[in-house]
């Protein structure tokens, strides 16, 4: 129980270097000026921790990328998780506009949270550098 504790503090202490916000009082459309919203129920934190790996992952082979990501827990706001149709747990939400451009949820291995992220990464700069 002590190295789970141990090693969700770590995460959030090292994720700390991407600007993780709180969600606090916050409406929607604040929330969608965010690079990412990672949307938590705090029930199944070994899941998520995939999902913290994989960010990390992105942020040394992307530093410029996924600047600000905001922690929404579903006690807090759950009238957000409403709107954006979240019902799965864990669930990363790529924004780009203030529109929800990828959607990642559940229980994913590290590899295909990492894919998928860099996939949506390479299709802006792509769709960016054409226009």
């Amino acid at each position: 129980m002590f190295i789970r504790i141990f090693v969700v503090i770590s995460s959030f202490m090292i994720l700390s270097s991407c600007n993780f916000g709180n969600a606090g009082e916050h409406s929607l459309e604040s929330f969608l000026q965010a690079d990412a919203l990672f949307i938590s129920n705090e029930e199944n934190l070994e899941i998520e921790d995939e999902y913290y790996d994989a960010i990390l992952e992105i942020k040394k082979m992307y530093p410029g990328e996924m600047n600000k990501v905001i922690l929404i827990t579903d006690q807090e706001h759950h009238y957000i998780e409403e709107q954006l149709e979240v019902s799965t747990y864990p669930t990363l939400l790529l924004l780009n506009e203030q529109k929800v451009k990828v959607k990642i949820e559940g229980e994913r291995n590290t590899d295909y949270i990492f894919e998928e992220i860099v996939s949506y990464i390479e299709d802006e700069k792509q769709y960016t550098s054409n226009n």
